[in-house]
């Protein structure tokens, strides 16, 4: 995907400082670990955050160092695992972090590698926005397309993530986006 590098997200909503507080207390950088997915749109947008807020690493060691700082912070831990996922999420200052297994040396290359959806294709690194073109334009026209830079296996259950977006108001995608996804 080509990606658009944004300095300003495009409303700035009535949490925005308290999440970028949240963010620097997770020492969000553009090194890593960054904010991705579904909470990096909500935040670009001024979208109130009713989900979970996915984190990604530049390396291991960065995971590793956030999973032992919040543990320290909640004492808590919640490993979510399914097929092909695995996550470590917790409650943390009211929020709902979940620390995903997407590991890359940059975020674009975590997002072309694990996003399967483009609506997907939003990252914030503690001072730019990093989106997707064609996340922007699936957000404009509400629908949902694949992510054909995709280079790994689809992580967790595709149906209940198309879902989740239908009941966000997208599209439901034709069925030309499972041969995409396969």
């Amino acid at each position: 995907m080509k990606y658009l590098e944004l300095l300003q997200p495009q409303v700035k909503g009535p949490q925005y400082k308290e999440d970028i507080k949240f963010l620097e207390f997770l020492e969000v950088s553009p090194k890593g670990p960054w904010l991705v997915g579904g909470a990096a749109r909500k935040l670009f947008y001024g979208l109130h955050q009713d989900a979970d807020w996915d984190i990604a690493f530049g390396s291991y060691a960065q995971k590793t160092h956030l999973e032992y700082f919040i543990l320290e912070e909640t004492g808590t831990l919640r490993t979510i695992f399914d097929d092909t996922y695995k996550a470590s999420s917790y409650n943390l200052m009211d929020r709902q972090v979940q620390l995903t297994s997407f590991i890359g040396t940059t975020v674009e290359s975590v997002m072309d590698r694990y996003f399967p959806l483009t609506v997907s294709g939003f990252a914030f690194d503690g001072e730019k926005f990093i989106v997707a073109e064609e996340a922007l334009g699936a957000v404009n026209s509400n629908t949902l397309t694949a992510n054909l830079s995709r280079t790994e296996p689809i992580r967790g259950n595709i149906m209940a993530h198309i879902h989740k977006y239908m009941e966000k108001g997208f599209s439901p995608p034709d069925s030309s986006i499972f041969k995409d996804l396969s």
